[in-house]
């Protein structure tokens, strides 16, 4: 009898074991700007333990599974998935920040890789012809003094805005197009035709508007920081446009750092999202460089994906881009009556 239950405990455990390592049924990655999203899915609830190791750089996810084929989840963050009974190892091309969450009732496991800060444009010397050399050559970053402008208006305006000091700053420019949407719309020229439509708005508002570039050229993100705290600025905006390998995706963004930021983003945020009416894609915390090394509350704004066929669309129109404008501005509006 006692051999007889000793068996059937051994059997139940072995079944245990095998339905657990069966729990992982598939892989997906969404591939995008700042970000890959990995969605694992399970035939049942698991909280993993995700852990971010070196030598090689990788994330390592437990939890039961298979063994799973995933030699297309690639992307310029992830180097390749491994995966075996147990774990899922995400090799990666450099580190990364990232997060994790198990959907209950959807049975997903979902890890967000985000890019880590770079605050400066680099350029590669050329490998010379010939042998390999014994080291390679060094990196030389390009600086660029940036092309802040001053914007005031001089006629007499009352309202929450006036005289508050706002850095505007319209992302890339120069030999750095940014993203490259649909219809042949460039980033570069996207922001910076929002930036103007938004200092108009500020100016008219009262503000002391400083806006980074005034044209086609890329500024250093390290000078872009360091004069906004320098000149003590009560707010930064960067403007930015989304992009993704998924055309279906679409929807509105908003990126901050510091806990001092956040309320200036979730502001900005659904002002945005209302003027527009785009879907909402969360209000984010990224180590993104000017948010992250500004000493006043500062964000990021993504308002839509350049890479959706209907959002870029909509980027064609002037008026679309106004919107986006009137929406940061009444984001800055009721941030500061929140401040006061």
């Amino acid at each position: 009898m006692r051999i007889y239950k000793f068996l059937v405990l051994i059997f139940i455990l072995l079944l245990c074991q095998v339905g657990s390592m069966a729990l992982a049924q598939d892989i997906e990655i969404d591939k995008h700007k700042y970000y890959d999203t990995l969605t694992i899915k399970t035939k049942e609830y698991i909280r993993p333990r995700v852990s971010l190791l070196k030598k090689p750089t990788r994330l390592v996810i437990d939890l039961r599974g298979e063994k799973i084929n995933s030699s297309s989840l690639k992307s310029k963050r992830i180097k390749k998935i491994f995966t075996k009974p147990g774990k899922v190892v995400v090799y990666l091309n450099r580190l990364v920040d990232y997060e994790n969450a198990s959907i209950f009732g959807k049975n997903q496991v979902v890890i967000e890789i985000r890019d880590r800060s770079r605050p400066s444009i680099y350029t590669a010397a050329k490998m010379p012809s010939g042998s390999p050399p014994k080291a390679l050559p060094k990196i030389r970053t390009k600086k660029i003094t940036p092309q802040i402008v001053e914007v005031v208006t001089k006629r007499p305006i009352k309202g929450v805005l006036k005289g508050k000091v706002i850095v505007v700053d319209p992302g890339h420019g120069g030999k750095d197009p940014g993203a490259i949407g649909l219809y042949g719309l460039v980033e570069k020229d996207l922001t910076l035709r929002t930036a103007y439509k938004l200092v108009d708005f500020l100016k008219k508002s009262g503000a002391k508007v400083y806006l980074t570039r005034k044209r086609n050229v890329k500024v250093d993100l390290k000078e872009v920081a360091a004069f906004a705290n320098r000149i003590k600025a009560d707010a930064y905006v960067g403007i930015h446009y989304n992009a993704t390998y998924n055309r279906k995706i679409n929807g509105t963004e908003t990126y901050y750092y510091t806990n001092r930021s956040r309320k200036l983003a979730e502001f900005l945020h659904n002002r945005i999202r209302k003027k527009t009416n785009r879907p909402d894609r969360r209000v984010r915390k990224a180590r993104l460089y000017t948010i992250s090394h500004a000493v006043m509350p500062a964000v990021i704004v993504e308002p839509v994906f350049m890479t959706n066929p209907t959002e870029a669309r909509m980027l064609k129109s002037d008026q679309f881009l106004k919107g986006i404008a009137w929406g940061i501005t009444s984001g800055l509006k009721e941030y500061f009556k929140w401040r006061k």
